[in-house]
């Protein structure tokens, strides 16, 4: 931000009156800007009397403004000049009132009482007679602004009543009349519609003397948000390199994320640490500054599927942009599913954190530990590949080899992506296949093979087929646990309704007069849901109907037992 402060020096000393500071929203034009004039004000480096800071935000009227920029002024200058430029202003300001004394004695009290600036209409406001002249108050107090700096920021957050051409011919009279430097903050591109875009550059070109275009570095703005002892400061800033985000408020989000969680990751291993900043600062990235291609949701299922996206055996031209993006930033960051996400996420989206949820997943993690160290060395493994063009195919296929090392601690994602690489480059992996099915088997049982953005990014044929006979072997149902699962997460597999539809009547009948917990919750908004539900698929619909008519026909049957369960079934579910 030098060149930036030298070219601001350049202004203030030189005869041009009106500055424009724009940039992109939230890269910290304001929050430079004040940082810049404290220091100058410091360093007594003005001529000016006065300082005066106007928001625009809100604003509806140009009397308002006006107001302002008298009542929020900050002295520059020693007190005796500031005394001798206000009688000096205030003198020419009340030169008409001289044929109405009472007006002129009352205004003569409010000075004597109130010499400092910004407290001129306070005292006014307390002297008899005056209150009914406050438009005349303002009047005099704007008379009395001469000689100051005045910034004006967030122009394009005004009230539409307030016109653009009204704030230039502000800027400009203060400018050209009353000899302020005038400063405006603003981003051009949010101005509220096309017609104060064109006024803008109307009075651009007779009013602005030189505009100045923030550009800060990532770098830059990252060290005013980021301490750089701070353990989450090389991550990051990693990520905020990658992504490049200059954002200072969205650095502002990702910065409190962490603050957040600090407590409750302050035992957690460096790694872990360092691998939840990194997700944090994408998915506050993804979820705060909007990129056009790869939103936030398409953040958080991608990272839930493969964590390695394939990098060989698609095509470019088969990918959509979301996939093109987000297959840059997880090879560049090596980013891969990690079990905090849903954390992560959750808090992004409502601010919550279910304590005592992550503080279970917190020990689980640090058990194991040394699974995450074996998957750092697929991150190495993957970074001989992301990070130089040397010849080095081989040291490549031993990172990833040796990394398959132990199996017994390789995550089916990491492991999928690995052997299908592995297998571009010649080597024969059925081995790996069979040993793998072999040592995961009871996990590999409970794969959700509905869900595309993991099951669906297995390629290995061997692999999937031993996936899907691990898992139909395993599979086992009962009516309470599918009844359960529907009822609690809206949801269900293909697996769960034919499971249901091969039921009887009689199987319902059983399993309710077994007295399962949470009955009710499991029929209506469980088994029954189906009652109501509307697909596209007709076949689908059968299914419902096909299941509903079996519980109903097992409620009726539980109704005529007596008519204490008569009377339940008819005011509890509806079934007569």
């Amino acid at each position: 931000m030098q060149q930036l402060s030298t070219s601001l020096d350049s202004f203030l000393s030189s005869k041009e009156q009106v500055a424009v500071l724009k940039g992109a929203w939230g890269v910290g034009k304001t929050h430079f800007w004040d940082a810049y004039i404290d220091r100058k004000i410091r360093q007594n480096g003005l001529h000016q009397i006065a300082y005066s800071y106007v928001s625009l935000f809100g604003q509806s009227s140009l009397e308002g403004v006006k107001a302002k920029v008298f009542q929020q002024a900050r002295a520059v200058q020693a007190k005796d000049v500031i005394e001798k430029a206000f009688d000096e202003s205030f003198s020419e300001s009340t030169s008409l009132m001289d044929r109405v004394p009472w007006i002129r004695e009352g205004l003569s009290k409010a000075k004597r009482r109130s010499p400092w600036l910004g407290w001129f209409s306070k005292h006014a406001d307390s002297i008899p007679y005056l209150t009914k002249f406050s438009g005349l108050i303002g009047s005099v107090e704007y008379g009395l602004v001469q000689d100051y700096i005045v910034c004006f920021d967030d122009l394009e957050r005004k009230q539409d009543s307030l016109s653009i051409k009204e704030v230039m011919g502000l800027v400009d009279e203060l400018a050209r009349r009353k000899h302020c430097k005038v400063i405006l903050i603003f981003n051009q591109e949010s101005l509220s519609c096309e017609e104060e875009q064109k006024a803008y550059e109307t009075y651009r070109e007779k009013v602005v003397d030189i505009e100045l275009t923030m550009l800060p570095a990532v770098r830059e703005n990252f060290q005013l948000v980021f301490d750089s002892a701070s353990v989450d400061f090389k991550p990051v800033l990693r990520v905020a390199e990658e992504l490049g985000i200059v954002n200072i408020r969205v650095l502002m989000k990702m910065k409190s994320t962490l603050n957040r969680f600090d407590e409750l990751l302050s035992d957690v291993h460096e790694i872990t640490r360092q691998t939840f900043a990194t997700h944090v600062a994408v998915l506050a990235w993804g979820y705060f500054d909007q990129d056009p291609h790869l939103d936030f949701r398409g953040i958080v299922e991608r990272l839930s599927g493969n964590p390695w996206l394939s990098y060989f055996s698609k095509k470019e031209d088969e990918e959509n942009p979301a996939d093109r993006r987000f297959r840059t930033i997880s090879s560049n960051l090596q980013l891969r599913g990690f079990d905090l996400d849903p954390y992560i996420s959750r808090y992004l989206e409502s601010g919550l954190i279910d304590e005592e949820a992550l503080k279970r997943d917190l020990e689980e993690i640090s058990q194991n530990q040394i699974n995450l160290e074996v998957s750092s060395k697929f991150s190495e493994a993957w970074g001989i590949y992301t990070d130089s063009f040397e010849d080095n195919l081989d040291e490549f296929k031993g990172a990833l080899i040796e990394a398959l090392g132990d199996l017994s601690r390789v995550s089916l994602g990491d492991f999928s992506s690995a052997i299908d690489t592995l297998e571009e480059f010649g080597e024969d992996v059925s081995g790996y296949v069979s040993e793998y099915l072999k040592v995961h088997q009871h996990s590999l049982g409970m794969v959700d093979r509905t869900h595309p953005m993991r099951y669906e990014r297995i390629k290995n044929p061997a692999l999937r087929n031993g996936i899907d006979q691990i898992a139909d072997k395993a599979k086992s149902f009962s009516i309470d646990e599918v009844a359960e699962k529907i009822a609690t997460q809206h949801g269900w597999n293909p697996e769960d309704i034919k499971y249901l539809e091969s039921l009887s009547k009689d199987d319902f009948k059983v399993w309710m007069k077994s007295s399962p917990e949470n009955l009710t919750v499991k029929l209506r908004g469980g088994l029954l849901m189906f009652r109501d539900l509307q697909s596209s698929n007709p076949e689908d619909g059968k299914r419902y109907a096909a299941i509903v008519q079996n519980v109903e026909t097992a409620l009726r049957e539980v109704a005529s037992e007596n008519e204490f369960n008569r009377r339940r079934v008819k005011n509890i579910y509806e079934v007569e």
